[in-house]
């Protein structure tokens, strides 16, 4: 978050995609710690500046950062805070836009936010489409190596332990546990 932070200090010098992404990682940050004004507050500015995002502005190592993008980490950072029932809708339907138009190119980061999507889905006790989410992100995810994804896969276990009769989530809780393994 200092980072992010010392990154703004001089934001009349960035582009409109930089100053987004650095207030989502502000955001991010706040909500890990679980403070709401502040996780809002940051995500409030990284909309308004993705707003006035123009790519022919940017460099070529800022291109990542799309609609997709931006949906998706605002979406990570409102987790944080919908995993305590806060703005979950806000929450799921930002990570549900990312997942929906990241494309293949960017497969990880649909991933993430495909993990994060169905635990969340999970948690609010809808168990057959947080399994449907996380099964078709299994397979997304198919051939990604990452310690970081295999933990963001396994945060659905603990929501899911309470409906592991069904049949379809045993059968996911399996599948999740070859996640970031393989290559």
């Amino acid at each position: 978050m200092t980072f992010a932070q010392l990154g703004l200090v001089r934001a009349e010098r960035l582009t409109a995609t930089e100053r987004a992404m650095l207030h989502t990682a502000v955001a991010r940050a706040q909500g890990r710690l679980g403070d709401i004004q502040a996780t809002f507050r940051a995500i409030g500015e990284a909309d308004e500046a993705f707003a006035d995002a123009d790519p022919t502005n940017d460099v070529p190592w800022m291109a990542y950062y799309d609609h997709a993008q931006h949906h998706g980490d605002t979406g990570h950072a409102l987790y944080e805070l919908a995993i305590h029932d806060v703005h979950v809708e806000e929450a799921t339907g930002r990570l549900a836009t990312a997942v929906d138009e990241h494309p293949d190119a960017y497969i990880r980061s649909r991933s993430f936010s495909g993990f994060k999507l169905a635990a969340l889905t999970m948690r609010t006790g809808e168990p057959h489409q947080a399994t449907k989410i996380a099964e078709k992100t299994v397979q997304d995810a198919a051939g990604v190596r990452s310690d970081r994804l295999r933990r963001t896969a396994l945060e659905i276990t603990s929501p899911a332990t309470r409906h592991q009769r069904h049949d379809d989530v045993a059968a996911m809780l399996t599948s999740l546990r070859k996640v970031g393994t393989e290559a």
